[in-house]
């Protein structure tokens, strides 16, 4: 197992990095999303947590966005339904 270095004969140039501008989806979270739950009951819905202090609740055969809920004061470790 290789962990780092060159590879010999790789004749392949290194990709140069861009500055692009990170392009996000209309609903979507701003930092990094830190956890995941799927709806027992509905499996097209999903919950996710994130740094950026929302959770948010996602459609999935819709593929979309379908509330956010705002008022955290930190980041969002956790998210679980509750099963009642």
């Amino acid at each position: 197992m290789i962990l780092g270095g060159e590879i010999l004969n790789n004749k392949k140039k290194p990709k140069k990095f861009t500055n692009k501008a990170k392009k996000y989806r209309d609903g979507s979270h701003t930092d990094s999303v830190l956890s995941l739950s799927l709806n027992s009951g509905h499996r097209n819905i999903l919950a996710s947590g994130s740094a950026d202090y929302t959770v948010k609740i996602w459609d999935l055969a819709q593929a979309k966005n379908i509330h956010t809920a705002t008022h955290h004061t930190a980041r969002v470790n956790k998210v679980k339904w509750n099963p009642n």
